[in-house]
């Protein structure tokens, strides 16, 4: 674990001290540059958004694409971003404790959409195995496969509404997500 966290403290200090981090989106792209349109099928929808860097908006200091539906379509949103978690795994600040704390049922949500991080490869966890379409729960949370299941399974069985993934790959992968 502490080579772990040894290297997240590396690649963040890279990141935030890198170029494209320190100088952000122009300003041409600021949410408050954009017009609302009321007629957007967006408006009023209430989205929950789980993921770590692009959800968060890392290299734009925070504001990400959740940040500019709201500003120009009226999408309701709940962001629950960390840079640098993983789907895999039960640490703290990884998806499926994020995604119990801040999604407890409390809100209505029309949909659930969650990153598909490239985080779990840089970190070693293995993709997993496909559980049976009859299993509901005690999946393997160690593995990829396994947390997408899981998600999937909580936000059926607690917030009862669709789920969108999403990812974004990396230019530099090695092959290892794919």
């Amino acid at each position: 674990m502490a080579d772990q966290e040894l290297f997240m403290q590396n690649m963040l200090t890279q990141l935030t001290t890198s170029q494209r981090f320190t100088e952000g989106n122009a300003p041409a792209f600021s949410p408050d540059r954009v017009n609302y349109d009321p007629a957007s099928p967006l408006n009023g929808r209430r989205v929950a958004f789980l993921g770590s860097s692009i959800t968060y908006g890392l290299f734009a200091k925070g504001v990400s694409f959740v940040d500019y539906l709201q500003a120009k379509d009226g999408l309701v949103a709940t962001k629950a971003a960390v840079s640098g978690a993983t789907l895999a795994g039960t640490d703290v600040n990884g998806y499926l404790k994020r995604m119990k704390r801040r999604f407890n049922g409390q809100k209505a949500y029309d949909l659930f959409v969650c990153q598909l991080s490239t985080n779990d490869t840089r970190h070693g966890a293995t993709l997993g195995e496909r559980t049976g379409n009859e299993q509901r729960e005690g999946f393997d949370l160690s593995t990829t496969l396994g947390a997408i299941e899981e998600i999937c399974a909580y936000v059926k069985q607690t917030l009862d509404c669709p789920v969108l993934f999403y990812t974004c790959v990396n230019q530099k992968d090695d092959g290892t997500y794919a």
